[in-house]
């Protein structure tokens, strides 16, 4: 079930009071000493897709204990180092789950309520403490801009929304076409330069959408889609997406590869079921696959290349969801677990 703005805004004093009087302390890892983790934490708003638990909101005032300071872990072309939150810094409040970025190398953070705005140094412009964000009525937990079209996409349910980009800007329906569920979003490359792919979590689909003139239509869909969430797209016009599918279910974990002409084939399995949500394709075509020790990487012909370190100030990732990439290639990653954080891969 997803949350409106307004029942988001109502739940703040609920759960700040159940924080208030149980005295929550959180322990190492962002998490519970028993769990490690924040979604099992009791208070915190959690949101469900197949038994993927997406945190929402932390309230105001949750301290985190981290069993250690932040370190950086490196490869030989990639460092790995929390961008956010800065030191002192909290990660409270309406949680982060999607990414996209700008050309002036700017990250928008997205919560179902609305786009935040950080600069590259981690400050933040829009959104501190779920106040004045960019963009407003989103109402999913992914988005894109799109800068040459200067709109901000995301897809909600059976819709897809758009939004001026421009700061105070709010989402309104641009066109329905989904059947139930829409999650992820991407901007098409290659051919599809201009367009845009969805999925619809709901109904396992993935639909293309045209902007001149506006047309929503399945683009791939069948028994190899279970649960598509995440999608990212290839420069050759590729596109790749990630079902989610069961959490009990080890199958349901794969990245499928779509052709331009809409073919679809598994392109990666994982038996593993933790941390297998976030999705990228930079500019030479590798896809980037998360799990909880690291990031699997890929050549677009399915060859596996030396996975990316994961995280040294907790013990590996729990729940990353969105990812981008600025122009220099540095790699940035949503940990969902830790509400508002952010990892960075620095290309060397």
């Amino acid at each position: 079930m997803r949350l409106a703005k307004q029942e988001f805004d109502m739940s703040k004093y609920h759960l700040a009071l159940l924080v208030a009087v149980s005295g929550t302390v959180l322990g190492a890892c962002g998490g519970s000493p028993e769990t490690g983790s924040l979604s099992d934490v009791p208070g915190i708003q959690v949101d469900d897709l197949a038994g993927n638990k997406t945190l929402l909101y932390v309230p105001p005032g949750t301290q985190v204990a981290p069993e250690h300071a932040p370190s950086a872990a490196s490869t030989a072309k990639r460092t790995l180092s929390v961008f956010y939150p800065k030191p002192g810094e909290g990660g409270d409040g309406l949680c982060w789950t999607g990414l996209t970025n700008d050309a002036e190398g700017n990250l928008y953070p997205i919560a179902n309520a609305g786009f935040s705005k950080l600069d590259s140094n981690a400050n933040i412009i829009n959104g501190e403490d779920d106040t004045n964000f960019f963009a407003t009525d989103n109402e999913s937990q992914w988005g894109v801009i799109d800068e040459p079209a200067h709109k901000i996409f995301a897809a909600s349910l059976a819709t897809i929304r758009s939004a001026k980009f421009r700061a105070n800007a709010t989402f309104t329906e641009l066109a329905g076409g989904l059947k139930t569920q829409g999650e992820g979003i991407a901007l098409g490359k290659g051919q599809f330069t201009g367009s845009l792919f969805a999925t619809d979590a709901g109904a396992s689909r993935v639909y293309h959408v045209t902007l001149s003139p506006t047309v929503v239509q399945v683009f791939a869909s069948g028994s190899l889609f279970k649960v598509p969430e995440a999608i990212a797209s290839g420069p050759d016009g590729t596109v790749y997406v990630v079902n989610v599918g069961s959490i009990s279910d080890p199958m349901g974990r794969s990245v499928i590869k779509i052709a331009p002409s809409g073919k679809a084939s598994v392109f990666a399995t994982a038996k593993d079921t933790a941390a297998r949500r976030m999705l990228a394709v930079d500019n030479e075509g590798t896809v980037f696959w998360s799990s909880a020790t690291g990031i699997d990487r890929f050549k677009p012909d399915g060859t596996r290349l030396s996975p990316l370190p994961g995280p040294t100030d907790q013990a590996g990732f729990v729940n990353p969801m969105g990812s981008a990439f600025d122009s220099q290639e540095n790699l940035y990653v949503i940990e969902n677990d830790g509400c508002k954080k952010i990892y960075k891969y620095t290309e060397h």
